[in-house]
């Protein structure tokens, strides 16, 4: 079956029609049943809980739910300080942007809240702007003469926050969730490994009881671990004693202690070292007076009310730009890849797009009460989940980057690699010949793999896997004249003169696997129009199979039907060589009909004159005059 036949018995082209998108845009306004839809899918607690389990699924629930909160605990303390906060912060970052996510998430499994990474980088952008309004608070302003009103880190991390979570939802109406797409797991494994690099370090400081100052811009990793380490002599022994027995007790407590209880209990439930530790540390600190007699810093009274909430302060959204997006990335990334992941292992339906609007407005509406911004936490959601690496090169550059660098700057590094892995891998696209593998099933696949694989001489198939654009047009041609090359190399390879010179003087047909061809430019169409010109001056037909829809719709609108027929396509290889094949079936019958019939004329004429000299010799022998 042509493409030709298909389009006027299925009407398969479609044109675009404007009216019947903005029909479609407007669906949701169409009716009540639709608008209510519309709004269950956009807050999906409305389709999730009026069906609920309560009987079989509540125990469960309140079970993990009190271990992912008695994680909240220590994680929220530890990351606020992380981003230059006070330690309560972490724990508001750790309660409303879960009571949120709870009604635009689609994820049953994601944990909303304090991250490590996003901590780290709401420090180092705090600081930024903090340098940066701390020049202009010493000026003064002569219009209205005024100094600048000062500001606190929670409030540029507050508004850092409402910064991010718009980023986010002009990202989900804009509908860029494909960008994630552009990190892989092996990026996202190397830029969070050579982050945890970033958080160990900015704690040295606190865990050896000392103040290093702190350094910015690109580089600042090694110039921080060297203050550290010229500051060491000055280390508090019973903070450094006190921060190595924490660092011991959780790492026998998860390494042995862990797999003992879940070896011989029948349940299998995280044990909370962190919250023990704490607890501990509470302890021993209250009766031993660390704080008063070994001058050991403590968190001090933590408030028991949860805060009102407040407006961000909008005249630092400009400062907070720059830095949103950087973070407005990770978070993205690694929620959606994090939201995918468990999903696919849990066999359960999220939407991506949806999950762009749920992480945005949970951060903006969270950044209403004072937090950093906030992301799905890898201790909490990825527990005995391993990474998948298929690229070890991503990941080595994502690490060197981001730890060498900047977490920014690793961020950027790591994307602008993996872009280029892209690029080249479209700049130099795989050409490979095909053969079928079988003269009757329709599985085609190299030659150099199978030698016994069906070969017509005067038939090649040829499959190009990329986007057919403008920086690899050239080497589209290319590998066509390399393929015809060697095409006329395996032709004269044929130590009979004879049969070379019959092989050449038959028609040849190039068959192309559109296959890999997901999209095509204008110049990726010229030069189609121009590779079929030369190879028919040549005498070689030009055919084309599985061209998607997209391809066949770019060649309707540049008008390339009219250069090559439609006759030309087919819906399918199998169904190219098919008809290539009963072409040449039928051309070789009507020159053996013509040789016969030509051979025929011969032998009558033959007959004719070896008749019609007997009967003139006889004629002669009759007609003789007597003497």
């Amino acid at each position: 079956m042509i493409e030709e036949f298909r389009d006027k018995t299925y009407n398969d082209y479609v044109k675009f029609n404007f009216r019947k998108s903005t029909r479609r845009l407007l669906t949701p306004c169409s009716s009540a049943s639709n608008l209510w839809h519309w709004v269950t899918n956009f807050v999906p607690i409305l389709q999730w809980l009026p069906t609920y389990h309560w009987k079989n699924d509540l125990s469960h629930d309140i079970i993990g739910g009190l271990t992912i909160g008695v994680m909240h605990v220590p994680q929220g303390i530890a990351y606020a300080v992380l981003a230059g906060v006070d330690p309560v912060y972490g724990l508001y970052a750790s309660f409303f942007p879960v009571l949120f996510y709870m009604f635009f998430g689609t994820s049953r499994h994601a944990s909303v809240g304090s991250f490590a990474v996003t901590a780290i980088m709401s420090a180092l952008a705090s600081d930024e702007i903090m340098i940066q309004r701390s020049e202009m608070n010493d000026t003064i302003d002569i219009i209205d003469n005024r100094t600048i009103s000062s500001i606190s880190y929670i409030e540029i991390t507050t508004t850092l926050a409402f910064t991010t979570g718009i980023v986010e939802i002009v990202a989900g109406i804009l509908q860029l969730e494909f960008i994630t797409d552009y990190f892989s797991d092996q990026l996202v494994s190397g830029f969070i490994t050579a982050s945890a690099a970033h958080v160990l370090v900015a704690q040295m400081d606190d865990f050896f009881g000392i103040k290093a100052p702190k350094f910015h811009g690109l580089g600042y990793l090694f110039k921080r671990i060297y203050s550290i380490l010229t500051h060491i002599p000055q280390s508090n022994l019973y903070t450094v004693c006190l921060s190595a027995f924490g660092v011991a007790f959780l790492y026998f407590g998860k390494t042995f202690v862990t797999p003992f209880l879940h070896k011989h209990l029948p349940f299998n439930v995280p044990i909370p070292f962190e919250l023990f530790l704490i607890i501990i540390s509470i302890i021993f600190s209250h009766y031993a007076n660390l704080h008063t007699y070994h001058n050991v810093p403590v968190v001090g009274v933590i408030p028991t009310t949860l805060p009102e909430p407040r407006l961000p302060r909008l005249d630092l959204i400009a400062d907070c730009i720059p830095y949103a997006i950087g973070i407005a990335a990770v978070t993205v990334a690694i929620h959606i890849s994090m939201v995918k992941m468990l999903a696919k292992r849990m066999k359960y339906h999220t939407d991506s797009k949806q999950e762009l609007y749920a992480i945005g407005i949970t951060t903006v509406l969270s950044s209403f009460f004072p937090i950093f911004p906030v992301a799905t936490a890898l201790a909490r959601t990825m527990v005995g989940v391993e990474v998948g690496i298929r690229s070890q090169l991503i990941w080595v550059v994502a690490f060197v980057a981001t730890v060498a660098l900047d977490v920014m700057i690793g961020l950027i590094i790591s994307v602008l690699f993996a872009l280029m892995t892209l690029i080249f891998r479209s700049q130099w696209p795989r050409w490979e010949r095909l053969v079928q593998l079988s003269a009757t099933q329709p599985y085609f696949d190299n030659p150099k793999r199978y030698a016994s694989a069906a070969n017509n001489p005067n038939i090649r198939l040829y499959r190009f896997q990329s986007p057919l654009l403008f920086n690899n047009v050239q080497r589209f041609k290319l590998s066509i004249n390399d393929a015809l090359i060697d095409w006329e190399t395996k032709l004269e390879a044929f130590n009979d003169s004879k049969i070379v010179e019959n092989l050449q003087s038959q028609q040849r047909y190039l068959i192309l696997d559109c296959s890999g061809i997901s999209y095509i430019d204008c110049m990726g169409l010229n030069i189609l129009k121009e590779v079929v010109s030369e190879l028919k001056s040549q005498g070689i037909t030009v055919h084309f199979g599985a061209c998607n829809t997209s391809v066949r719709d770019s060649l309707e609108v540049a008008e390339i039907f009219e250069t090559i027929p439609k006759s030309c396509f087919f819906p399918t290889v199998d169904d190219a060589i098919a008809v290539i094949s009963n072409l040449r079936i039928s051309n070789q019958n009507k020159i053996f009909a013509a040789e016969s019939f030509h051979d025929n004329v011969v032998e009558l004429k033959v007959d004719s004159d070896m008749i019609a000299a007997s009967n003139s010799s006889n004629l002669s022998e009759n007609c003789k005059i007597p003497t």
